[in-house]
Order: C-alpha cells, then sequence, then structure tokens
C-alpha cells in the first residue's frame, strides 16, 4: 500500500496542511522505523484549459499565416524547447537519440514561458482568456 503525504514549501519549511496529516505520518514513522522514505517535488503540468487556449493560438497562427496548427506545434517544439534526450536500445546497441520535447511534460510555468517564446517568434497576437470566451469557472 502506497502512502502519499503532500507537503507545500513554506518559509523554508515543509507544512503538511493540517494536525491530522501530521499525526498520520508520525504513526506511518512509527510502524517504518529504520526504513527510507524518498521526497519527490510535483510540479504542476500545465492545465487542460491553457492547453484549449494553446491550441485555439495555434488556430489562429494558421489562420494569419496559412501554416497548419499541427506544423506551427511541431517547428516550435524544436526552435523553442531544448530537446529531450531518451536511450533506446536497438539490436543489443543502446544509443541515445534526440527527440523534440512535449509540450505536455512542461510545468505551467514552463508552458508560459514556451507561449511567450512562441507568440514573439510567430509575431501573432495570443488572444486572452476573455478574448477567446473563457469565464474563470471553466479556466479551473
Amino acid at each position: 500500500m502506497a502512502h502519499v503525504f503532500i507537503y507545500t514549501a513554506v518559509n523554508g519549511k515543509l507544512d503538511i496542511g493540517s494536525q491530522s496529516n501530521q499525526a498520520r505520518l508520525n504513526d506511518l514513522l512509527k510502524l517504518k522505523e529504520g526504513k527510507k522514505f524518498r521526497l519527490e517535488l510535483v510540479e504542476n503540468k500545465r492545465s487542460l484549459s491553457i492547453n484549449a487556449r494553446y491550441w485555439a493560438y495555434l488556430a489562429d497562427i494558421e489562420a494569419e499565416t496559412g501554416n497548419l496548427s499541427t506544423d506551427t506545434h511541431e517547428v516550435a517544439k524544436r526552435l523553442l524547447l531544448p530537446p529531450t534526450f531518451v536511450k533506446v536500445k536497438i539490436k543489443g546497441q543502446v544509443q541515445e537519440i534526440k527527440r523534440p520535447t512535449s509540450t505536455a511534460e512542461l510545468t505551467t510555468v514552463q508552458f508560459m514561458d514556451y507561449l511567450d517564446k512562441l507568440q514573439a517568434w510567430c509575431g501573432v497576437h495570443m488572444r486572452t482568456a476573455e478574448e477567446l470566451g473563457y469565464t474563470p469557472m471553466n479556466e479551473r
């Protein structure tokens, strides 16, 4: 059984959120005396709504430039994002292959930076959420 505890960094310390969560953690630590634990940073991935805005933006770029949105997406990934290197074993030989980074792998901050670079690169205005008809309710 996996035990998951979500912490937030607050003032240079980990905050578990509540006394009951702290009590659960303390009980687990007593049960698992001598065991090793792993602390893993979880960064927020881009939301579905910002992904929808991205594809609406690509459609706007297509309308203005005539380039297919899927082509713009592929070219922009290769030009504006650092590549990802993966190791594959082919016929017993390990090879490192360079591939474009997927936008789905980006954190929210990285994705927003990518959108800024894309807008600067292509010169097409990115409509705001309000211009696209998004409201705070469907931005979640």
